[in-house]
């Protein structure tokens, strides 16, 4: 079931992510907006798929950089953005929740 769920994710990129440049962001860098997995499919390796896929859309666009925002106590999600060679750019806080905006240049490779 996980396979033909991102198969069909992958499909529907609209339902799942948009990405757009951000107005503070440097000429060439994307931003992706939302990722997300249902609770019931997580660990299957849909999330990384999604990624992949928001990465090399970019890329073939051209862009420099592509950055995100994750809630600081989401540690699952962090250390997959960690794998594919995101850092931690920056910190904000809304109405006591923390974020962490993370990038990486596309120089950077993605994992095997």
């Amino acid at each position: 079931m996980g396979l033909a769920l991102a198969a069909g994710i992958l499909r529907h990129p609209l339902l799942t992510w948009r990405m757009s440049t951000l107005p503070e962001a440097e000429p060439g860098d994307w931003y992706v907006c939302v990722l997300a997995t249902r609770e019931a499919v997580r660990g299957r390796g849909i999330g990384a798929g999604l990624l992949a896929d928001a990465e090399a859309r970019a890329r073939r666009h051209g862009a420099a950089a592509l950055s995100l925002m994750v809630s600081e106590g989401n540690a699952p999600a962090r250390s997959l953005y960690e794998k594919f060679g995101f850092g931690e750019r920056g910190r904000f806080t809304v109405a006591g929740r923390t974020s962490i905006r993370m990038g990486k240049g596309m120089e950077t490779p993605n994992p095997r």
